[in-house]
């Protein structure tokens, strides 16, 4: 595997984790599709332990392990099929299901999680299901099966209906070619740009927090093509800009508010122009860069960067980036 194929995979890793992370609600409706539950969007999402130590003290990292209600729901991402994974499934869910034990009254059961795979890509020979017989000293055998969920497969209409938003960062990927890159022709931007102004509008739908979040792994993801063409990213981002009411958009309102007074007792285009700066501020933490917000925000943009000194905002901003300079 090349060097970018190896940061793509940890740049889709990363994604996973964080959504799971940061927005455990959009798993509701993936749950519901892989385990056929009805679970309602409202329900309390606990996110579970998913570092869990070896007989041999070594770590063993599970990409997403969350309880419902009473029910514990392990999933993992992988980017590609992967015949030794039912192996490590196994061996995740009776770590799982052994830390879930020392929770319990009961020491004498062992319950296993709910699993399932996620495979990003698949291919025609991809199964439906990973199988693998458990067999017991004494003879008894069980047999321990695993649901996968094919993501490319997913057609834009279902993952709408169904609101699989979980799979939104992840939607450009079935435009990859063979060689896994995405040399994209007219055609197929147009239809990326309706596509995802499609997504976007049901992204809407969601916590200012999660809108916030999602397009910024959507561009994460987005950024991990090398070859995709600059133009496609930014249409995608400003539509998201356009189209989704991130708190920045609250902020931007209430710094008008403030101005109105402001401009009261100071004059209005002050008090306005504060507003916009503090906008601005927001839309450079989703990692646009300064000329590009002042340029959409119609500001001054040495005005926007005295403001930004004045207030002790650089600093701020380039812990920003370091802390999410892989996701």
């Amino acid at each position: 595997m090349s060097s970018t194929s190896n940061e793509k995979v940890k740049i889709f890793d990363s994604v996973f984790k964080t959504m799971c992370e940061k927005t455990p609600k959009l798993l509701i409706p993936v749950i519901n599709e892989i385990f056929k539950t009805d679970y309602n969007e409202k329900e309390l999402v606990t996110l579970a332990n998913n570092e869990h130590i070896k007989l041999n003290l070594k770590p063993i990292d599970t990409d997403s392990c969350i309880r419902i209600r009473d029910k514990y729901y392990h999933i993992e991402c992988q980017s590609n099929p992967d015949g030794e994974m039912v192996i490590r499934m196994l061996e995740y869910d009776f770590f799982i299901a052994l830390e879930k034990n020392r929770q319990l009254k009961d020491k004498d059961v062992i319950e296993f999680p709910q699993s399932a795979v996620l495979y990003l890509r698949n291919t025609s020979r991809t199964p439906n299901h990973l199988n693998v017989t458990v067999r017991f000293a004494d003879g008894f055998e069980y047999p321990y099966r695993v649901p996968v969920v094919k993501v490319k497969e997913y057609s834009l209409q279902k993952i709408l209906e169904k609101k699989l938003m979980f799979f939104a960062p992840y939607y450009i990927m079935r435009y990859e070619n063979s060689s896994r890159e995405m040399p994209l022709k007219p055609e197929e931007k147009r239809q990326i740009h309706e596509d995802y102004h499609k997504i976007l509008e049901t992204v809407r739908t969601l916590s200012s927090y999660e809108q916030e979040a999602l397009l910024k792994l959507i561009g994460a993801v987005l950024d991990s093509y090398k070859s995709l063409d600059k133009d496609v990213k930014e249409d995608v981002m400003n539509m998201g800009v356009a189209i989704l009411e991130f708190e920045h958009d609250k902020i931007y309102e209430e710094g008008k508010e403030e101005g109105r007074e402001r401009g009261r007792k100071e004059g209005r285009e002050e008090g306005r122009e504060e507003g916009k700066f503090e906008a601005a501020y927001n839309l450079e933490e989703l990692g646009y860069n300064e000329e590009t917000v002042c340029d959409m925000l119609r500001l001054d943009l040495n005005g926007y960067k005295e403001y930004k000194e004045k207030n002790n905002l650089n600093e701020d901003l380039q812990m920003d980036r370091s802390v999410n300079k892989h996701i």
